[in-house]
């Protein structure tokens, strides 16, 4: 318990770092992560997951319990095998979009937007957005375009 609130309390002190010194706002570049901090790109990672996964759930609601292909009871196990191409895709569509992000909206980053905690709770939001919405768009083509479908009937 006390390895996640030393974590915790790090990704804290990491955001009030980048805060007061402005330590993401252009200055600080990587080839790997672009403008943001190891620590921004992974805080907006998890926000980014948080919003795949409430897709995902959403999505997993609108099933039909009566159809012979889904179980009756809700799964989990079911709903993680039934979208394992969905979820590979998605966490890849969110990591390349959170990384590029300082290249399709660039004064964003390396303007003063990352040093107020303003700036910074909007791209936390923008983040749970990306994986929403990446989530969605992969299970639209999962449903329009049979891309990502999985056999149900390989699923136990």
């Amino acid at each position: 318990m006390n390895s996640i609130v030393d974590s915790l309390q790090m990704v804290i002190d990491s955001l009030q770092t980048i805060i007061t010194t402005g330590a993401a706002s252009g200055v600080h570049y990587t080839l790997s992560l672009g403008y943001l901090t190891p620590e921004l790109f992974l805080v907006m990672l998890g926000f980014a997951t948080f919003g795949a996964a409430m897709s995902l759930l959403w999505d997993g609601h609108k099933r039909n319990p009566d159809s012979p292909n889904t179980p009756k009871k809700f799964s989990l196990k079911f709903l993680i095998l039934d979208n394992w191409r969905t979820i590979l895709g998605t966490i890849f569509a969110i990591i390349v979009t959170i990384r590029f992000g300082t290249s399709l909206i660039p004064d964003q980053f390396k303007g003063s937007e990352l040093a107020t905690p303003d700036g910074i709770e909007k791209w936390l939001f923008g983040a749970f957005a990306i994986g929403f919405f990446c989530n969605q768009l992969l299970q639209w083509l999962k449903q329009k375009l049979s891309i990502f479908k999985v056999d149900r009937s390989t699923i136990t």
